[in-house]
């Protein structure tokens, strides 16, 4: 029993890092919904209209978040070879 309760841990904490990109996108575009209907509620918009008022802005936000994980990729590589 306890052997079995390992391994579905086990699984679990190897499945989770493999799930992380696609939550990711999910929850952007989540967000990307929610702006839409609250500035549509708001500013009572049509569904076209408060799509491309919000597009660009997630757009940036999205390519700036993208960016900043780039360099901490980087980042992370230029410090692992120097203490290595």
């Amino acid at each position: 029993m306890v052997s079995l309760i390992w391994f579905e841990v086990s699984l679990l904490f190897t499945l989770i890092p493999l799930l992380g990109r696609p939550i990711e996108l999910l929850l952007n575009a989540w967000s990307l919904f929610a702006i839409i209907t609250a500035l549509r509620h708001k500013l009572n918009l049509n569904l076209p209209k408060a799509f491309l008022i919000c597009l660009p802005g997630w757009l940036l936000s999205n390519i700036g978040i993208g960016t900043i994980q780039v360099l901490q990729l980087k980042i992370n590589k230029i410090m692992f070879t120097i203490y290595i």
